[in-house]
């Protein structure tokens, strides 16, 4: 089984959706604090939304913002409401213009190529002054669906996508988990 395959699969299952997207070790109010975008987003685009939790949140917190939320599974997304669009898609380059992007507990299970690219797709949407904000996992792993990069790895990406880093963070939400901001 592929690990696109092992995704679909896992994440239509409704143990992964109360267990791991409900997860109480991952408390949603700081990963929601962990997100704040300084820019007054109007367009906002979540890579691997699942079912919508954060793009509903996401939604209270900018209410004038329209936003997309985009994953690899059609089976788990939700309906679209008057500002918020669910797409099925792996990858965003036919997507309009965005103020601000984030994905959250996606990268950590993305082959290094995927993020890279998903890094320099986010950064020709970016309008001017949009943020790009990315949570992962700081390391070396490289197993299977478990792909960790290094923040200097990170870094180097976004700035190779002209993008300049504005902030690194280790720990918010998860003490496992590290952010990095890029803006255009």
């Amino acid at each position: 089984m592929n690990e696109r395959d092992h995704w679909l699969g896992i994440t239509a299952d409704p143990d992964w959706r109360r267990n791991h997207i409900n997860d109480p070790s991952i408390p949603l109010d700081e990963t929601l604090d962990a997100l704040l975008f300084t820019n007054n987003p109007k367009a906002i685009l979540e890579i691997g939304c699942g079912y919508g939790r954060l793009t509903a949140e996401m939604a209270q917190l900018y209410p004038d913002a329209f936003i997309t939320g985009i994953d690899i599974n059609p089976e788990i997304l939700p309906e679209d409401t008057a500002t918020i669009t669910y797409l099925c898609h792996d990858s965003i380059d036919s997507l309009p213009t965005q103020d601000a992007i984030y994905s959250v507990a996606v990268f950590q299970h993305l082959p290094d190529q995927q993020k890279r690219d998903y890094i320099f797709d986010a950064a020709t949407l970016l309008s001017y002054g949009g943020q790009l904000r990315i949570q992962f996992i700081d390391g070396d792993r490289d197993n299977f669906c478990d792909h960790w990069v290094r923040a200097e790895q990170m870094e180097l990406w976004l700035v190779q996508a002209g993008l300049s880093v504005s902030n690194i963070d280790h720990g918010l939400a998860h003490p496992q988990w590290t952010w990095i901001t890029g803006v255009k």
